[in-house]
């Protein structure tokens, strides 16, 4: 299965998708038995251009905790068990602390992470419960991972060099 491609999932997370639209669609998709559906593939959806660099880190580094499978990038391989804590925080709108605790757990992996900030005390760190479930949201969609990798993980990672 192929996953979504990690910049249209930032529409998502931004608050730019109508959720409540976007849930009676998920509701009339699980209807349609899709065993004879065929091979056809729609085509690309068009939205507005997002710049590669989009992602918002926060998603980034919090899905790669919950891919399901190990991550890859060049010759490393994450695996990372996912945390159910980490969604709990999410839920609770504590998305500062929900991707500290996913950064940690990377690091724990051997990750060397780059280009994540620490914004403690910042109006980041401050409590977001609409954002927090939008990540929810965002997290359930299937992705490509290696836009995520590419902008979290430090170039040159080689995976063991670094634990905690």
């Amino acid at each position: 299965m192929e996953g979504a491609d990690a910049t249209r999932i930032a529409a998502l997370v931004e608050g730019d998708v109508d959720v409540v639209r976007l849930a009676r669609l998920v509701e009339a998709l699980a209807l349609i038995d899709w065993r004879g559906a065929g091979s056809a593939r729609p085509g690309p959806l068009r939205d507005r251009p997002r710049p590669a660099g989009a992602v918002p880190e926060a998603y980034a580094v919090t899905k790669l905790t919950f891919l399901g499978r190990p991550a890859r990038y060049g010759g490393l391989e994450i695996e990372v068990r996912p945390d159910l804590t980490t969604l709990g925080l999410l839920h609770a709108g504590e998305v500062w602390e929900a991707t500290l605790r996913a950064a940690r757990r990377l690091r724990a992996a051997g990750v060397r992470l780059s280009g994540f900030r620490r914004l403690r005390g910042s109006s980041a760190a401050l409590p977001d419960p609409a954002l927090g479930r939008r990540l929810l949201a965002a997290l359930l969609v299937p992705v490509r991972e290696l836009a995520l990798v590419s902008l979290v993980v430090e170039e040159g990672n080689q995976g063991e060099e670094e634990a905690g």
